[in-house]
């Protein structure tokens, strides 16, 4: 119990399950796509592969920072009952994480569109989307560099908490919304994209719509 008299909390175990748990199927699906590539069909990867590939790579130092950062220095407890040092820690993980999170959405982005880029040869369609090609890669490296110089000096992220330090830091609300709409601005006009050729597709409406879910849920 704690010192209120309410349970102590501690949900770090939760976290650490969705974490592995959620990166373990991604893992597979890609394992199962590049592997198919390599060892069925046997064609080599295209730009849209070796993008998935590095997006899973990059995941994967974002699980590890959860599983043996974050929580295990108190992400998913009551902040009062952790030392300040774990405090402190925590925040700086999580950080490390808010970058890692602006890399891994932009490379998701790039390989979605990489894959578009094949599917289409329509000249205009293939300038539109080198276009969103670019505007998406600067997009995201604007969102990375971003996240790590937010505050000045860099430290200041984790140890402003106690208010006995100096440095600035931009408002993380701003920032938060700021990526969250334009990420949805980004995922819907990638995904006009390819349901705005639809129309020329020799397929009947059923397929028609078929093929709309289908695109649907990959930017999904």
């Amino acid at each position: 119990m704690a010192q209120c008299g309410q349970p102590v909390l501690n949900r770090s175990g939760e976290l650490v399950a969705i974490s592995l748990g959620m990166y373990i199927v991604a893992a597979m699906f890609v394992m199962i796509r590049l592997g198919y590539k390599v060892f069925v069909i046997r064609i080599h990867f295209n730009m849209d592969d070796w993008f998935v590939l590095a997006s899973a790579v990059a995941t994967a130092p974002a699980i590890f920072v959860n599983v043996f950062g974050t929580t295990v220095n108190g992400l998913g407890q009551d902040i009062w009952n952790l030392p300040p040092h774990k405090i402190s820690a925590s925040i700086k993980y999580f950080w490390i994480d808010i970058c890692l999170y602006f890399l891994d959405t932009t490379l998701t982005k790039l390989s979605i569109i990489s894959f578009y880029i094949r599917t289409f040869p329509s000249s205009n369609v293939q300038r539109l989307l080198w276009a969103t090609f670019t505007i998406t890669g600067a997009w995201g490296t604007a969102f990375v560099l971003v996240g790590i110089f937010q505050c000045q000096p860099i430290s200041h992220f984790w140890t402003q908490w106690d208010g006995l330090q100096t440095g600035q830091c931009a408002s993380p609300d701003g920032i938060g919304w700021s990526n969250a709409i334009s990420n949805i601005v980004l995922d819907i006009w990638i995904l006009s994209i390819p349901l705005s050729q639809l129309r020329r597709l020799q397929l009947n409406g059923k397929k028609k719509i078929g093929v709309a879910i289908m695109f649907c849920l990959g930017t999904l």
